[in-house]
């Protein structure tokens, strides 16, 4: 059984934080929390193929308690946000503020985000292909707040 077969819907699966210094940013989480930062070159996770996501922009990170990785919940990524496409990609996202996004596992995107605009929230973009691992989009619950949903390319 994969480890993503183990996920529940619904379940905290990412944690998207924008930052404008990637190095000073490791060295933070690294030092205040714990994070590792492993080395992407050696994953086996379609996501960390550096065509999609730079070394220089993009950073993924776990968390110091295996057991959340096993259960799951992979860790999350720092995106520098540098340029002015990157800021307005960014910007459709939450204003024009930098928003920390919170991903959750969904079964079916589309069938969530349904569920989304029936129950007063709003779909934020369009749904994206993420690499060659699954599709996800954003949305804004009743609230006002930006959070994302995953899922994973059916095998």
């Amino acid at each position: 059984m994969s480890w993503n077969a183990r996920l529940i819907p619904g379940s905290p699966i990412w944690l998207s934080l924008p930052v404008l210094d990637l190095a000073r940013s490791k060295t933070f989480y690294e030092k205040v929390l714990g994070w590792t930062f492993p080395d992407p070159t050696a994953s086996k996770v379609p996501t960390s193929d550096p065509e999609f996501y730079p070394e220089s922009k993009f950073a993924m990170f776990q968390y110091p308690d295996n057991r959340l990785h096993e259960a799951g919940m992979g860790g999350g990524s720092l995106t520098v946000i540098s340029s002015p496409e990157d800021l307005a990609q960014h910007e459709k996202v939450k204003g024009n503020m930098m928003a920390v996004v919170s991903w959750f596992f969904v079964e079916d995107v589309k069938e969530t985000l349904k569920k989304v605009v029936e129950n007063g929230g709003k779909k934020v973009g369009d749904i994206e292909e993420e690499g060659k691992s699954g599709y996800m989009c954003h949305f804004e619950d009743p609230e006002g707040n930006v959070l994302g949903v995953y899922m994973f390319r059916k095998e």
